[in-house]
């Protein structure tokens, strides 16, 4: 049976282990952890001329309820100068999802809110029934006006700029009646200075603002299905788009999503112009900014092939993956497109495009952030395609979908290197000329001019994304990892004197402080077990660090939660519908498959791992030796079933360390059950749970004869 697991061991990563390292160890990281802060979700960052950090979210309050949270850290994040909560009471729940500041370092946030009691400021703004509010906070963080806004409809906030007057302008999507008769609206809105009036922009435009110098406004914008859609000017560069229908001939519908720009006067009284930027398919801003000369950049995702595009831009073709399928009852060719980033500078007065180009790779790519700067315009979002522009090929194909950064030059000609940040980017610094990233809890800090060495980290056992883990816990870290002297490298490591080492030819990992051991390392991928030690943290820091090939220090680093205990199972072939196979070895230590089923009333082993600390307790790093330590840990059995049918389940015999690998890695043995059937094998469908926590790998499955 050792020999079954041994063979098997490199093709599922049994023995994988990731490279863990703190932040702090190496300056040439490109991310650190500036803040950590429990129990706050971040939603929006700005920061201010003197880089203080302002940050808008959600936390929970001591009686339970969720509150809107504004807070105020210093430019390194060690220091909160202000944290302010707004909700209700009760279950009420209030969050805070956009946010602006003025040059006094007053902040302006708008947000959402279910609580019948929300606090609303005297002589502010009051809709009755409204479900979105604003809010003013003067630089030391006292409440100026708290307001509610959007009337008797379900509305959400999705922008927010503040013009020179303190005048605040909330833009965003509003929902009136119920199913199935509920109709969607644009919004636009300004509230005063000392937020007692509020002023409404025309019908129908509304979505993501900016504001200029002389404080007009700037909407960017998508009409939601069944609204009417705004006009556009005399001499706009695109006008009302045609409908175009999707899908089946006979059951078509509109494709819809047809993008406007908009620029309006400070008073929203006027429409400066209004112009479309769409085609087929469509087009959702992510960003709207507005440059020195009034040019409006907008950068979003399309999956029209269709979209508007200059000759000289970086990339003027669509390259997402596209095609046709045959489908429609008898078959009928029907196009298909994948989601594409783009990225277009709108002339001043709407009449044309100074630059407008795709950004994506062959398989489907999204834009969710950008920042217009005196460096260039930042991207960021979720990509799909390894070969994403930029990437060069960094990004290994275990990794997609994959968050990246990169920055395009001014004029939409060039770009620099993608990277693969370790959270999501919130807000540009101008101060360092860095982003700040949400992950989790933590506020991170990203340098997007170095190289990002890790693009991905995954679990060992069943290759799926992980956010936290157990002590433990085998893991794999793909990425370039560019300081082998042979070109491909492949090593697996062997253990020294009974443990498996925590330095390979100058590479290392450390856990919050403690090394981790290393069982796998290759050009692009580097197995590890996240040391035990990290147990009762709430988080553990794991930094890759080696030296390139020119000698320099090379630092990487991801954040993960900890969880006590992540049970996860081995898998050995992709997952089907309703069925995850695990790594099941048979009595004879054959490898089970539909060929090769277990006879009735025989002993199965499957592998799982992620278990935390058990008892006996397990010492990191360390090879398990015969005989087999039972372990004091019950494990249940489910059966999978659906409707009136149940698989037969197999029946749980025993747990224990599996000879022969590293610890932590647990040998699960079932017994087989009867096969009710004489058609041949049959698979069982189950699931397992280690005490309370069950196996994340749902409806695991094994035949039987």
């Amino acid at each position: 049976m050792e020999q079954g697991l041994v063979r098997h061991a490199r093709r599922i990563g049994l023995l994988a282990v990731l490279s863990a390292l703190p932040a702090t160890a190496a300056a040439s990281s490109p991310s650190s952890t500036i803040a950590y802060l429990p129990n706050v979700q971040i939603n929006a960052a700005k920061v201010d001329a003197s880089g203080n950090i302002y940050l808008a979210g959600q936390t929970t309050t001591s009686a339970g309820s969720y509150a809107a949270y504004i807070a105020k850290l210093s430019s390194d994040g060690t220091t909160t100068l202000y944290a302010v909560t707004i909700g209700g009471s009760g279950s009420s729940t209030s969050a805070a999802t956009v946010l602006d500041i003025d040059s006094a370092g007053a902040v302006y946030v708008a947000g959402t809110t279910t609580a019948g009691d929300f606090p609303v400021s005297a002589g502010a703004v009051q809709s009755p029934g409204a479900t979105a509010f604003a809010a003013k906070l003067d630089a030391k963080g006292n409440i100026l006006y708290s307001a509610l806004i959007g009337g008797n409809a379900n509305t959400d906030p999705h922008s927010v700029v503040v013009n020179s007057k303190g005048e605040f302008v909330v833009s965003g999507q509003l929902t009136t009646g119920a199913p199935p008769s509920a109709a969607l609206a644009l919004f636009l809105l300004k509230l005063s200075a000392n937020g007692t009036q509020v002023v409404a922009g025309p019908q129908g435009i509304g979505g993501l603002v900016a504001a200029d110098a002389q404080d007009n406004i700037y909407v960017a914008g998508v009409p939601p299905g069944g609204s009417n859609e705004p006009l556009a000017t005399p001499g706009a560069f695109q006008g009302m788009p045609t409908v175009s229908y999707c899908g089946c001939p006979f059951f078509g519908f509109p494709c819809g999503s047809d993008q406007f720009v908009a620029s309006l006067t400070g008073d929203l009284s006027r429409t400066r112009f209004l112009t479309y930027v769409t085609a087929k398919y469509g087009a959702v801003p992510a960003y709207i900014g507005v440059d020195a000369q009034g040019n409006v950049l907008i950068a979003g995702t399309t999956s029209a092939p269709g979209y508007p595009t200059t000759p000289a831009s970086y990339q003027p073709n669509y390259t997402a993956a596209s095609g046709t399928v045959l489908t429609c009852g008898p078959p009928i060719p029907v196009e298909y497109t994948s989601s594409s980033g783009y990225v277009t500078l709108v002339k001043a007065d709407g009449s044309g495009l100074i630059f407008s180009t795709f950004f994506s790779g062959s398989k489907s790519d999204s834009l969710r952030f950008a920042a217009l700067t005196g460096a260039g315009i930042y991207l960021a979002g979720q990509a799909g395609s390894v070969d994403l522009p930029g990437f060069d090929g960094a990004v290994p194909s275990q990794c997609a979908p994959v968050g990246f950064v990169t920055r395009m030059a001014l004029d939409g000609s060039a770009i620099s290197s993608s990277r693969t940040p370790p959270g999501t980017p919130v807000a540009y610094d101008s101060t360092t000329g860095t982003l700040l990233l949400a992950s989790g809890n933590d506020l991170l800090r990203f340098d997007p001019s170095k190289a990002t060495p890790i693009a991905c980290v995954l679990d060992a056992a069943d290759s799926s994304p992980v956010t936290a883990v157990a002590p433990g816990e085998l893991l794999a870290m793909f990425g370039r990892f560019l300081y082998f002297g042979s070109n491909p490298y492949t090593a697996t490591i062997n253990p020294i004197n009974g443990s498996f080492p925590v330095k390979f030819e100058g590479l290392g990992i450390v856990a919050n402080q403690t090394p981790a051991p290393l069982l796998y390392v290759s050009e692009q991928q580097v197995n590890f077990q996240v040391p035990y030690e990290i147990a009762g943290s709430p988080q553990t820091n794991l930094t890759l660090t080696y030296s390139a090939v020119n000698g320099n220090s090379v630092s990487d680093s991801r954040t993960l939660g900890v969880a006590a205990s992540n049970p996860v199972a081995f898998l050995s072939q992709p997952s089907i519908v309703n069925q995850t196979f695990p790594l099941t070895l048979n009595t004879d230590g054959t490898v089970n498959s539909q060929t090769n089923p277990a006879a009735a009333g025989s002993v199965v082993t499957i592998f799982i791992d992620g278990l935390g600390l058990t008892s006996p307790p397990p010492i990191t790093g360390l090879v398990s030796t015969s005989p087999v330590a039972p372990l004091s840990l019950p494990l249940a059995v489910t059966p999978y079933c659906s409707g009136t049918y149940c698989s037969p389940a197999p029946t749980f015999v025993s747990a224990g360390s599996a000879a022969g690998s590293i610890s932590g890695v647990t040998q699960v043995q079932l017994r087989a059950p009867a096969n009710p059937y004489t058609g041949g094998a049959l698979p069982t469908i189950f699931s397992l749970s280690a005490g309370s926590t069950p196996v994340r790998d749902m409806n695991l499955s094994f035949w039987v004869e």
